[in-house]
């Protein structure tokens, strides 16, 4: 008997996705940060609940909550667990 580790270990594939903010006065889109998410498989709102936690995280002040939007996925992480 050995404890040797398996060697198909499972995996979870991980999505980045950009966050983004849009200037309206300058009309410009900068991006100020990454939110990473860990979800392997639709729940109902991933999209949505990314973006609430992009605008919590990133957000200083009210109206900039409305400024903030997610952009394309920019990575997909494999990572094991």
């Amino acid at each position: 008997m050995t404890n040797a580790r398996p060697r198909h270990l499972p995996v979870s594939r991980c999505t980045e996705r950009e966050v983004l903010h849009k200037d309206y006065r300058a009309g410009t889109i900068s991006a100020i940060g990454r939110v990473i998410e860990r979800r392997g498989r639709e729940r109902g709102s991933n999209f949505l609940d990314l973006l609430r936690k992009a605008r919590l995280q990133y957000g200083c002040e009210p109206y900039d909550i409305g400024a903030i939007f997610l952009g394309a996925v920019t990575a997909r992480l494999r990572r094991p667990f």
